[in-house]
């Protein structure tokens, strides 16, 4: 799923040693305040 990317991100569940990640945020379902509070 394209959402499992961006839990990871928003659970804090990416190891320590990563200091950059980037995250794809596509779709016809996103909702547009919450990607704005991100």
């Amino acid at each position: 799923s394209g959402a499992v990317g961006a839990a990871a991100l928003l659970a804090r569940k990416l190891p320590p040693q990563i200091c950059r990640a980037g995250v794809v945020l596509s779709g016809g379902n996103v909702d547009l305040e919450f990607l704005a509070s991100l």
